[in-house]
C-alpha cells in the first residue's frame, strides 16, 4: 500500500505472568507472559509460538536507543531474529524495568540472548518468587507499520491480526479498563483483545486502542472506535 505509515509509540496491556524458572541465567528474574491476548477467545491462541514472550528484568532503566543497538548486535552474532525492546512492568505496587524479547524458536535460545545482553552491559535483577498467573501491567515501546484504511483506523502491515483505532483523549489505565468493560458489553462481537497505547505522530502523541482479532473487519473497528469515544465522554 502506497500510503503505508511507519511510526513509533507504546502499548499498555494487562497480562497474566509468571517467573520463568529454566533456560535462564541462574538467580535472575525473567517474566514469562503466560496468556497473551486474554480478551480473545479463539483457535489463533493455540497457534502462537512457544515461548511466546518474556521480559528480562533489569536492575535499572536503560534507554530504548541502547536496547535497539544491542538488539542489532546480538541478533547478528547469535544469528537469530529475536525482537527485543524496552519495557516496564507494574505489579505488587511496584515498577520493574525490563527488556521484552520474543521470536524465539524454542526455549534453548533464551539463555544465550540473556547472556549476550549481560555482556552488552545490561545488569539483570535477582530472581523473585511469583505465582503461576499473576496480574501485571506491561508497557512496551514499539515500532508500528500501519496501513490506513480510513480516518483514524489502521491495520498492522506486519501482524495481520492487529489493528488500531485512534481516540480523541488520554485516560489512565483504570478508566480505560472500565470503558473497555462498557464496550465489550455493548458490541456486536466481543471476541477481541484490547490494549491501550499511543503513537508518536502528527507532531505529538495520539492515543489509540490496539485490537487483536484475526480477520477483523472495518465495520467492527468503526464500532469499537465509536463506542470508546462515546463512553470516554462519561469520564471527561
Amino acid at each position: 500500500m502506497e500510503n503505508q505509515l511507519t511510526t513509533t509509540g507504546y502499548v499498555l496491556k494487562e497480562e497474566k505472568v509468571s517467573a520463568l524458572a529454566g533456560h535462564i541465567v541462574k538467580n535472575t528474574f525473567v517474566i514469562n507472559i503466560n496468556h497473551p491476548f486474554p480478551g480473545y477467545y479463539g483457535q489463533a491462541m493455540v497457534e502462537q509460538s512457544v515461548p511466546r514472550s518474556i521480559i528480562f528484568v533489569t536492575k535499572k532503566e536503560h534507554s530504548w536507543e541502547s536496547i535497539l543497538r544491542a538488539k542489532k548486535r546480538i541478533n547478528s552474532y547469535l544469528e537469530l531474529n529475536v525482537d527485543i525492546t524496552k519495557s516496564k512492568v507494574s505489579m505488587w505496587n511496584r515498577k520493574f524495568e525490563g527488556i521484552r524479547a520474543k521470536g524465539f524458536s524454542d526455549y534453548s535460545e533464551i539463555e544465550p540472548v540473556q547472556k549476550a545482553l549481560i555482556q552488552e552491559g545490561f545488569a539483570m535483577a535477582k530472581s523473585r518468587r511469583m505465582g503461576e498467573a499473576e496480574e501485571a501491567l506491561i508497557n512496551l515501546k514499539k515500532f508500528f507499520y500501519l496501513d490506513p484504511i480510513e480516518e483514524g483506523i489502521f491495520l498492522d502491515h506486519v501482524r495481520k491480526e492487529m489493528s488500531y483505532v485512534l481516540l480523541d483523549r488520554h485516560v489512565n489505565w483504570e478508566v480505560f479498563r472500565k470503558v473497555t468493560e462498557m464496550v465489550k458489553n455493548n458490541i456486536s462481537d466481543s471476541s477481541f483483545d484490547i490494549a491501550n497505547g499511543a503513537f508518536y505522530m502528527n507532531d505529538g502523541i495520539v492515543d489509540m486502542v490496539r485490537i487483536f482479532k484475526p480477520q477483523s473487519n472495518p465495520d467492527l473497528l468503526r464500532e469499537i472506535q465509536t463506542l470508546y469515544r462515546k463512553n470516554l465522554l462519561k469520564f471527561s
